[in-house]
């Protein structure tokens, strides 16, 4: 058999049995696919802010330079050239404890939500709660249209809609509900200046029609609900979401797309999701749509370019187990082009750094993430016999300037076997070493194999190009 292409940096594929794959991958922790299917390790974090307190929510208001986080309380967050500088609210907000806020701006005011009275807090960082006795009183999500507020309770098919123009007036009449199923609306989201209404069982598309002022638009019913109400991520002119039935779609306007197809068989055997959480990440031009779910301690990653999946986590070298990727909240500063994570459990804020490698436990703690990928069962379209005479692939080297190498871990098991190889350690290399291009040789035979790679060491790593030369033993 001549020189083959090795499927080492391939898409990932966890909802079948991994003993059928053969081209994709069975395990992506913290790795992405670039466009030209290269495998990348995930950007880490650096510290950005100490807060001390869990963050609830963020919000980047582009016009002020300003971005807004509630965390067990009130902090006002002002950017200046990407660097976060902290100054407290004037004025106390007023939600009830452990909730998340959503928000919504409408050029003056930055509205909030997080499960009581809605609060708003105007350029200077003054924090008031609305007083409008007819504005409703338990809000878990707020939204901007046509000069409107829109706010939904999550505790009935209704929505509500401010006045216009000043929009810290209510009236009690202000209200419609999406009755194209009978089901609680949970989450609302504008996309393309339409409202979608996110129930239990169901989701409904409104508009404004100029008169009513909204109303549904005409098939703007999908037979799709949402199975958690923070799940929902608007990335450009669509919308993902975690729906009714433990899948993951997108909504562009014209159809849906179940997007989560390859991880379903993950999202099925979690025991609770109603809590999850979903955030859009950007960082160097690269999209990352995670869903957190927190009591099951899981961060699933879709990658919408390479339309791809993988898993992120910490790795506890101790004890030899996986330990979750700690977010509650994220914004995107578009002026600076930082990307900022609200911590749980570390109670800080990070940025996202394509230089790091470790993820943030505290204010001086961090930990570290392993890039590990596990192959299917590579067997070359044929069942007999192989010898590998040769294994080389391209990745990036002499990006480290210690003194230790870093190393990349590489081993292997064959025809099923639950035995795996020793591990191979392979020189990365220290700077001023160039030579990108990787080769094992006595690598012995096998009917079908699994490799599997890992790294932990701090330096960015690259892989592409993954090929052999083989024999067939016949």
């Amino acid at each position: 058999m001549p020189t083959v292409k090795v499927p080492l940096f391939t898409k990932s594929y966890t909802s079948i049995d991994d003993t059928v794959l053969s081209d994709d991958a069975a395990i992506q922790y913290n790795g992405f696919l670039d466009d030209l299917e290269g495998l990348n390790v995930r950007p880490g974090e650096v510290l950005a802010l100490n807060t001390a307190k869990r963050i609830d929510g963020m919000f980047f208001w582009p016009d002020k330079n300003f971005i807004l986080c509630v965390e067990e309380g009130a902090y006002a967050l002002r950017t200046v050239s990407g660097e976060i500088l902290n100054t407290s609210f004037v004025g106390p907000l007023t939600f009830p404890a452990s909730n998340l806020v959503t928000f919504c701006n409408d050029g003056s005011r930055v509205f909030m939500a997080g499960g009581g009275k809605i609060n708003y807090v105007n350029e200077f960082g003054v924090a008031t709660e609305l007083a409008d006795a007819d504005a409703p009183t338990a809000v878990t999500h707020v939204a901007f249209l046509d000069g409107y507020i829109l706010a939904i309770d999550g505790l009935s098919g209704k929505f509500y809609w401010s006045d216009i123009p000043v929009n810290t007036d209510w009236s009690a009449l202000n209200f419609a509900t999406a009755e194209g199923s009978p089901d609680n609306t949970i989450s609302m989201a504008v996309v393309q200046r339409q409202i979608y209404l996110l129930g239990t069982a169901s989701t409904e598309i409104w508009e404004n029609n100029g008169s009513d002022p909204f109303s549904r638009i005409p098939g703007g019913l999908i037979e799709v609900g949402c199975g958690a109400k923070y799940s929902p991520i608007k990335r450009d002119n669509s919308l993902m979401w975690l729906t009714n039935k433990r899948q993951i779609v997108e909504f562009t306007g014209t159809g849906l797309e179940y997007i989560s197809a390859k991880y379903d068989k993950v999202l099925a055997d979690l025991t609770i999701v109603s809590d999850c959480i979903g955030a859009l990440i950007i960082k160097d031009g690269q999209e990352f749509c995670l869903f957190h779910f927190p009591a099951e301690q899981r961060t699933l990653v879709y990658d919408p370019a390479a339309k791809d999946w993988s898993e992120w986590g910490n790795w506890d070298e101790s004890g030899m187990t996986w330990l979750p990727y700690d977010i509650r909240a994220s914004v995107y500063d578009s002026v600076s082009g930082k990307t900022f994570i609200g911590k749980s459990n570390a109670k800080v804020i990070a940025c996202l750094s394509s230089d790091s490698r470790v993820d943030l436990n505290g204010a001086a703690t961090t930990r570290t993430f392993k890039l590990l990928r596990r192959t299917g069962h590579i067997d070359h379209s044929t069942n007999k016999i192989k010898r590998v005479e040769e294994l080389t692939f391209r990745v990036k080297r002499g990006a480290n300037s210690s003194y230790t190498p870093p190393k990349l871990m590489l081993r292997y098991r064959n025809n099923g076997s639950s035995h795996w190889s020793n591990i191979r350690e392979i020189d990365l290399g220290a700077t001023g070493n160039t030579e990108h291009v990787v080769k094992l040789c006595r690598l012995g035979m096998f009917k079908s194999r699994q490799y599997e790679i890992s790294a932990t060491d701090n330096v960015p790593l690259v892989f592409s190009s993954a090929e052999s030369d083989i024999t067939v033993i016949r």
